[in-house]
């Protein structure tokens, strides 16, 4: 497996968000119990577009993210805090001139042993 890094340029404004994946048992009386699901239960997802491409770079960037299937990469977001992550939704092209055009996706932080 080739271990990659990715250093995409992606615009001022990407939004990180963060969930807790727990386990929640519930009784027909209203009483339910949860807990944390696991040692790393926070989900840490982020929204990202880049910055405007040319077709040739905006094509080679999409070819690079949909030949990932499902690997993990280094990436560093915004905050500085770099790890691994996965794609984690389609990539959507948006077309913002004749030559230029912007990607969206979402990268998921995930927790793989070395």
């Amino acid at each position: 497996m080739c271990i990659r890094t990715l250093n995409i340029p992606v615009q001022y404004g990407a939004t990180c968000v963060t969930s807790t994946r727990l386990k929640r048992l519930q009784f027909g009386d209203g009483y339910e119990m949860v807990a944390p699901d696991g040692l790393n239960t926070n989900i840490e997802r982020w929204n990202l577009t880049t910055v405007p491409l040319r077709s040739t770079v905006a094509g080679g960037v999409e070819v690079t993210l949909n030949g990932l299937q499902g690997e993990w990469f280094f990436w560093t977001p915004p905050n500085g805090d770099s790890g691994k992550f996965r794609l984690d939704s389609d990539v959507t092209r948006t077309y913002v001139g004749v030559q230029s055009q912007t990607l969206s996706f979402t990268f998921r932080r995930v927790y793989v042993p070395e």
